[in-house]
């Protein structure tokens, strides 16, 4: 895979968007330029929402959901939830497919660069901390390191 970025071209990127010059439709607040924190108060409609919540999250999808922790299988310090990632024909439908190509206009990386979709869930004692999914092998996949 050929890189999608370039070394210091997020401006480029993100100051459109903070001269209200690009995706005003999907209402961008700008919460950090250092590093770059765009928050799209209009990213998703509600119909999307309720769409992706509803595939993600069926019954039938129950199974697929495994314990996860920060990048692990377990309980970890900084988190611990569930994940059921959203491949073959979960990521093929519409709605992910017009989220994901939306996210890639915004950011002008490729959808083959992504990461994969994914359902994440917390029950109860189940929790989230600041933290950093990193791994030593992410750097090998099209979504590279994180």
């Amino acid at each position: 895979f050929q890189a999608a970025r370039k070394p210091f071209d997020l401006n480029a990127t993100f100051l459109p968007i903070f001269e209200g010059e690009a995706f005003k439709e999907l209402e961008p607040e700008v919460l950090s330029v250092d590093p770059w924190v765009v928050y799209f108060h209009k990213f998703m409609t509600e119909a999307e929402v309720q769409a992706i919540e509803n595939h993600l999250f069926a019954q039938e999808r129950e199974s697929e959901f495994k314990a996860s922790a920060a990048g692990g299988g377990g309980t970890h310090s900084a988190r611990y939830s569930e994940t059921a990632f959203c491949i073959g024909e979960c990521d093929s439908h519409e709605v992910i497919q017009n989220v994901r190509k939306r996210a890639s206009s915004i950011v002008g990386v490729p959808t083959d660069n992504f990461d994969l979709s994914q359902a994440l869930r917390y029950k109860e004692t189940m929790f989230y901390k600041a933290h950093h999914d990193n791994h030593p092998t992410f750097h090998f996949g099209p979504s590279g390191a994180r």
